[in-house]
Formats: C-alpha cells, structure tokens, sequence
C-alpha cells in the first residue's frame, strides 16, 4: 500500500509521527532473509505514487519509511522487475537515496539517481522486463548519513514526464564489509 498524502510530523527525536489513516500503513518493502552475509531488500515501487516530474519543491518520493539500508553498506547489486508496464509518455526514471535522519518537509539527497537514472520508458514497458541497475553508488560502499544516524531511505523520481502507470519490484542486495 502507498504512503499518500496524510498529516505527519517528525518530533525532538527523528521519529516520524502520523495521525489518521497514515499510521495504519502496510509497509512497502522489508529485507528478505539473507545468506553468505548478502542482504537483500525488496520494495514496491508504484509509478503513479511518484511526484510530478515538474514538482520543483522536492521531486523526490520516498518508497517506504520503515525500509532502511544501513550506513557503511557495500551495495553489490539492484535490479528492477516490472509487474505491470510502465506508461507515460517520454517519462524517465531515476532511483536513488535521501538521508534517513533528516526527515523535514525535504529530504537532503544522498544520491538521488544512484541506484540507477534515466530508466527510459521504453526499458519498463513489458510485464517482465528487467532492468540491472548500474548507478553510481552500485559497487561502493556507503558513507554517513548527513548526521551520522539513520542509514538511508530509497527514493524515486520521475523525469522528464509524469507516469501514467507501472508497479516494479526493486531488489537491492548488500553486505556490511
């Protein structure tokens, strides 16, 4: 289910506090069980959930609040596995990370197009299709977070054009070396 739009506040503490409906969500994603100390998460990620391409204020989406990838994690490896196609005209999309410990009206951007940028439409338009992700930040090891506290939240954002529709699967897999 996807966070939308719903009152939340972020207290003294970093925790983000919700009221209404929004305190009821069914988390997005989690960590699979892992072997060989390779961890794996997997989230949803659902394209008409993602802010307008043109939202100049902050177009940056966070997928789930309650998925994490840790701070000193070495990502070995993201792919993306449409569920339902993709649309929206020239739409691109980029997946990255924001900074967990700052969660105010606008998240700091760690990478917001590490994980992978400028998947084209085209690339996500089939059930099925796969997509290796081979950002920036695929291959190295994570630093701090802005404060130190927190590890990181995956974000996406639409570029270019808004999407239409598409559900993905986006598999991260990690180690802490």
């Amino acid at each position: 289910m996807a966070e939308r739009n719903f009152n939340s506040w972020v207290n003294d503490d970093g925790l983000r506090i919700t009221f209404g409906t929004g305190e009821s969500l069914v988390s997005r994603g989690g960590e699979l069980p892992y072997a060989a100390e390779v961890h794996t998460i997997e989230i949803e990620l659902l394209a008409t959930d993602l802010k307008a391409h043109d939202d100049a204020t902050d177009p940056t989406t966070v997928l789930d609040y309650r998925t994490r990838v840790p701070e000193g994690a070495f990502l070995k490896s993201a792919e993306l596995e449409v569920i339902t196609a993709f649309a929206g005209a020239t739409a691109t999309l980029d997946i990255g990370l924001v900074d967990a410990s700052d969660q105010a009206a606008a998240f700091t951007d760690h990478d917001d197009d590490g994980i992978d940028s400028a998947i084209a439409v085209t690339a996500i338009d089939a059930v099925g299709d796969v997509i290796a992700c081979d950002g920036a930040l695929i291959g190295t090891t994570l630093g701090a977070s802005g404060t130190g506290e927190g590890g990181f939240l995956i974000s996406a954002e639409a570029g270019t054009a808004t999407f239409t529709a598409g559900e993905a699967r986006l598999r991260i897999k990690y180690y802490i070396p």
